[in-house]
């Protein structure tokens, strides 16, 4: 992580997140879907490619569940790969740079595009899984009104959720707020 390797950090990144949405793009239209819109998109100071696959709601929930998970097997996929080159690779900085790849590829993929907390690839999983497409918004209303019990003793408003997936909106809406804080 020194300094003076961060540009080529930031170039691996950029072209594996590329990877990444055309996975979701290319899979979307293999199962029937559109892709509305391609793009770069900053957050953060960070630049972030997206694609629109939202034709995928007119398709089943595997289906779905499938093109979201597309972009992440395929960096998943460029990961496995990147370890198989560095553990024959005889050059330093060719060994560096497959170490780059492995690290975007691989973990920051897992912690942040798969993370269902976050509103990126495992957060869309997760809801279609769940039944629940508006779990995020959800999460975070049931959270407002438990804080505004507490603090203020204002009545708490029943939500139009029952059973389980009432307690799992609430505890997802509870997680999300703590690794909001978390990372930021």
């Amino acid at each position: 992580f020194s300094v003076d390797r961060w540009i080529g950090l930031l170039l691996t990144w950029c072209i594996l997140k590329v990877f990444h949405e055309a996975g979701h793009a290319l899979l979307c239209v293999r199962l029937g879907g559109r892709v509305g819109e391609v793009g770069l998109v900053f957050v953060l100071f960070a630049p972030l490619a997206y694609v629109d696959v939202s034709s995928s709601w007119r398709l089943s929930t595997t289906t779905r569940i499938l093109i979201s998970s597309a972009g992440i097997l395929f960096e998943l996929t460029i990961a496995s790969i990147a370890m198989l080159l560095w553990l024959i690779a005889d050059d330093a900085q060719t060994r560096f740079w497959l170490s780059n790849v492995i690290l975007v590829a691989g973990v920051s993929t897992v912690v942040f595009k798969a993370n269902p907390l976050m509103r990126f690839d495992g957060y869309y999983i997760l809801s279609d899984l769940a039944g629940i497409p508006s779990l995020s918004s959800d999460g975070s209303l049931i959270l407002n009104r438990l804080v505004r019990r507490s603090c203020y003793g204002d009545s708490l408003v029943i939500t139009p959720r029952r059973g389980w997936k009432r307690w799992f909106v609430a505890a997802y809406g509870v997680s999300a707020a703590v690794w909001r804080k978390f990372v930021l």
